[in-house]
């Protein structure tokens, strides 16, 4: 095991690695930068009806999905160019994940998605496709 993490980079920086960091070292997260991403996703969000708590740590926002199906209203979304990540992949069902990573204007752009889309699930809910519908009993 030792010389799989070894050969694969995990236990020693590799020598392309080491030569990158000069230039990784110039890099760097801007806080607060990403916290006004965040600060105006979650207003934004939160003005467009969505139940979604501020996070403090991380680089994504979970709104509460407005239907029960969020893979649905991922699908949903992303018809309309907004990318997110069904809660449901990450064992938290009923939400979707939002990255606060996207720049400012995507997230300008996104909210009017956000808001339709949301309005159009709660005045006529979509149905699963008709090969996943459980069948009705008989009469």
């Amino acid at each position: 095991m030792l010389s799989t993490q070894i050969l694969s980079g995990w236990a020693m920086t590799s020598a392309i690695a080491q030569h990158a960091l000069p230039e990784i070292d110039r890099l760097s997260l801007d806080i607060t930068d990403l916290q006004r991403r965040r600060d105006r996703l979650v207003d934004g969000l939160r003005a467009c009806g969505y139940d979604v708590m501020r996070p403090e740590g991380a680089f994504y926002v979970t709104p509460r999905a407005p239907i029960a199906d969020d893979v649905v209203f991922s699908d949903m979304l992303a018809r309309e160019g907004v990318l997110c990540l069904p809660g449901s992949v990450v064992h938290l069902g009923g939400y979707v994940r939002a990255s606060i990573t996207a720049s400012e204007t995507m997230i300008d752009r996104a909210l009017p998605v956000f808001a339709r889309v949301r309005e159009r699930a709660l005045a006529s809910p979509p149905r699963p496709p008709a090969t996943l519908r459980r069948p009705s009993a008989a009469p």
